[in-house]
């Protein structure tokens, strides 16, 4: 039987595991330190640690020292460490399970399932739940209610993701629904083809994919969906709708209409449901009904509308953009013609996070593409700036090589031919206990500096509080990327007090990025708009790791649309001397 070998991430979560369970014995801080640094060297490392060891170069890995890479050693030889399995044993499973929660770190999840005998993993939510209703966690020494009320809120949040697992990346969706609708635009019957619901509204994950199709023959357009070639099963093919099980496992639907009707379709179909409800009711008021077909007065005339923007105007509001029909005072906005002008991929004049092939010797995955292609691509987009924010250089190199590395890349940026300006820049990690992994000599030679976090993620709120401020307190520290370092559908995003966060950041001109990639889109929405509130400004940015990835902003921009930003808000809309002066204002 071939043996399984675990993945770094999976190792990662063990080692993290031993040093948890260190901590919650009172074990020496040099133990626990040891074991943390190692977590962090596995989750970091660019290569598989498996491939690694197959070379033997385990202790070459910054952060794992020898005793560990012993027990690493017998991990791959027999499929476990007798040490190890030792330590963890001293642990209810239970507690395991607790660190997964959002903000739980080890002394709580120990004395959690110590206390109130938490043993059962597969009802250890419910007992929670049952222990918080009697108060029995607020009961529990320097506790109290507040820090009951977080775990309780912990729970649903760790729950709400799992759910997740269901929907799909709206990245991979939108992938799939340019494959449909270049299939379907191929059918000469069909005359426009829009998407609708949770895509069009361009939430983080859909469920199933509807579109809207306009035609004057609805069973030819039924007949070429339900013929393509991607079809694994359908479900239902009637005369003007049609059902079908993708090879993914994706749902898709249409919905045929002609043309006289079909704003009023997009409108209905497009939702939120809690967005239509307050529409029905508004114009309910005005003795009015709303539907997909149109508009009916209070003697049952229809009225029908071929765009979405004459269906708003005849209820007297302005057109609502699809991201913001959440029911969150956008209608109240509309009716008093006040709707925010909302960032637009037009606006967008510069990408400060992009990964090149520069041989930085990086902590993370380097970029594919080089510079120059990368800048080509970045023209064509019509961009007056740029950043090349490669991961920091990796920790076991000397400060001396590292800075030799930074002014090397310099040099080289120095010399492209380009009218785009190029800035040198990292994407540096917040490590643990705040720090930044360069020293100040390295720091002063960057343009700009990224600040990240890519280890230690189940830190309580007050200490990753501390951590993200002190590692933005650098003058150099300008932005900090993707802030929660959630990975949807995977990962939870770090739990911090992002009020301070968000005052720090005003009060000292740092921006927060909005990260395109689609497993991440952080700053999530919900606290874009939190930010926005305390006087925040963002970034845009990409992560593209080759020329083509600068293709990914429109993400960045549907959450910043979500969250209502204008290009005012934004900093990498701003003209060339504007971010200058941004850039090079060190009063922070």
């Amino acid at each position: 039987m071939t043996q399984k070998y675990p993945s770094n991430q999976e190792l990662a979560q063990t080692l993290g595991n031993v040093a948890a369970v260190y901590e919650i014995m009172g074990e020496s801080f040099f133990k626990i330190r040891a074991y943390k640094n190692a977590a962090d060297a596995v989750e970091q490392s660019n290569e598989e640690i498996k491939d690694i060891w197959e070379k033997g170069a385990l202790q070459k890995v910054p952060g794992i020292g020898a005793s560990i890479a012993q027990h690493i050693d017998e991990i791959f030889k027999t499929g476990k460490s007798r040490h190890i399995e030792m330590v963890l044993a001293k642990a209810p499973v239970t507690v395991y399970k607790l660190l997964e929660l959002p903000g739980v770190g080890p002394k709580t999840a120990g004395r959690l399932a110590f206390e109130l005998k938490l043993s059962n993993p597969k009802t250890l939510f419910a007992d929670l739940k049952l222990a918080a209703d009697n108060n029995l966690i607020a009961g529990l020494e320097g506790f109290g209610q507040k820090s009951q009320d977080e775990i309780i809120e912990s729970i649903k949040r760790f729950k709400k993701t799992s759910k997740q697992e269901k929907r799909v990346l709206t990245s991979d969706a939108l992938a799939l629904a340019d494959r449909f609708v270049e299939y379907m635009s191929s059918c000469h019957e069909l005359s426009e083809i829009q998407a609708l619901g949770s895509l069009r509204r361009q939430k983080t994950t859909v469920g199933d994919l509807d579109f809207a199709v306009v035609t004057d023959i609805p069973g030819k357009v039924v007949e070429h969906f339900t013929s393509w070639g991607e079809v694994q099963k359908i479900l239902a093919a009637g005369e003007n709708t049609a059902r079908i099980i993708h090879v993914s496992g994706t749902q898709i639907d249409i919905k045929t209409t002609t043309k006289s009707m079909y704003g009023s379709m997009l409108q209905h179909f497009t939702g939120s449901k809690e967005h239509n409800v307050a529409l029905r009711e508004y114009a309910q008021k005005n003795n009015l009904s709303l539907s997909e077909k149109g508009i009916k007065d209070s003697k049952s005339k229809l009225t029908k509308f071929s765009s979405e923007k004459g269906f708003y105007n005849s209820l007297g509001m302005d057109f609502i953009p699809p991201e913001m029909r959440e029911n969150r005072g956008e209608i109240e906005l509309a009716l008093a013609h006040k709707l925010p002008k909302l960032v637009d991929q037009k606006d967008i004049r510069g990408d400060l996070h992009i990964h090149s092939n520069f041989p930085i010797e990086p902590s993370h995955d380097l970029g594919k593409d080089s510079m120059a292609s990368i800048i080509k691509q970045a023209e064509e987009l019509g961009y007056k700036y740029i950043a090349f924010s490669e991961h920091n250089p990796q920790k076991g190199l000397s400060n001396e090589e590292k800075l030799r590395l930074i002014v090397k890349k310099k040099a080289v940026i120095d010399k492209l031919n380009t009218d785009i300006v190029v800035l040198n820049s990292l994407e540096v990690d917040i490590l643990h206990d705040g720090t930044l992994p360069l020293d100040n000599k390295a720091l002063i030679q960057l343009d700009l500096v990224i600040v990240s976090l890519h280890s230690s993620f189940r830190q309580n709120k007050e200490d990753m509080t501390k951590r993200i401020l002190k590692g933005l307190s650098h003058p150099k520290a300008k932005v900090m990327g993707h802030p929660t370092a959630r990975l949807i559908q995977q990962r939870e995003g770090v739990d911090a007090d992002w009020s301070k966060v968000f005052r720090f950041c005003a009060e000292n001109g740092k921006a927060l990025e909005i990260n395109a990639s689609g497993d991440r889109l952080d700053l999530p929405e919900d606290l874009v708009k939190e930010a926005k509130e305390y006087g925040v400004m963002f970034v845009l940015g990409t992560d593209a790791h080759e020329a083509a990835g600068l293709m990914k902003m429109p993400a960045a921009i549907s959450v910043a649309r979500r969250a209502w930003l204008e290009s005012k808000d934004i900093i990498n809309t701003w003209p060339v001397d504007k971010f200058k002066k941004w850039l090079y204002d060190e009063k922070s």
